[in-house]
């Protein structure tokens, strides 16, 4: 988290000014030494980024920072109506620690959708992770199933791959529909979860 982002959060949020103050505080003044072979910074070099690991409001500072780097965007997509309707009920998103699952009606509003994320998550200093990054579809697609390259405002392409089977949020999906793919992860965590307690 920047920590000029987070300030910025915290103050569009309405938090009050006494919390921010203690926010702040527990993010100021942190600092290191840098070594690298032989060379040893002669100063102390600040930290401005970063959180508290394990502190007992990092997850909703998280929750926090990550929604403000996010919601002009969510409101964008909003107001244009780039969203996947599904029995009258309208999908856009969803959020779970640092998992993001995108939602989309076609694959051109599919790939406009992640240009915008990742343009808006790199002006508050996040990005995309390559390991768990990819995109999915239903088996009607009629397109070729390539990756789809995003431009990087400061580092160039980006490629997320296709893939056939993605697990969202401990549920597996599988672009043919079949319920066989989430039953076979089902029983795979529920074996490996036996043989984890047997031992």
């Amino acid at each position: 988290m920047r920590h000029d982002k987070l300030l910025e959060a915290c103050n569009r949020n309405n938090l009050p000014a006494a919390l921010t103050r203690s926010i702040l505080r527990e993010h100021e003044g942190l600092s290191c030494q840098i070594n690298v072979g032989a060379f040893t910074s002669m100063d102390d070099v600040p930290f401005l980024s970063g959180g508290n690991q394990g502190g007992r409001n990092t997850r909703k500072l998280w929750c926090l920072y990550l929604m403000q780097a996010m919601k002009t965007t969510l409101q964008l997509w909003e107001v244009e109506s780039r969203v996947w309707m599904l029995d009258g009920a309208s999908l856009n998103y969803a959020v779970w620690a640092d998992d993001i699952v995108v939602y989309a009606a076609t694959h051109t509003q599919l790939v406009t959708k992640l240009q915008d994320l990742l343009t808006a998550l790199s002006d508050f200093g996040l990005d995309f992770k390559e390991d768990g990054l990819c995109w999915s579809c239903d088996a009607s697609f009629p397109y070729g199933l390539e990756p789809i390259t995003l431009a990087h405002p400061t580092k160039g392409a980006v490629d997320i791959p296709f893939e056939p089977k993605v697990n969202i949020l401990g549920t597996a999906f599988d672009h043919r529909g079949s319920s066989e793919t989430s039953l076979e992860h089902r029983l795979k965590q529920a074996w490996q979860h036996w043989h984890e307690r047997k031992s």
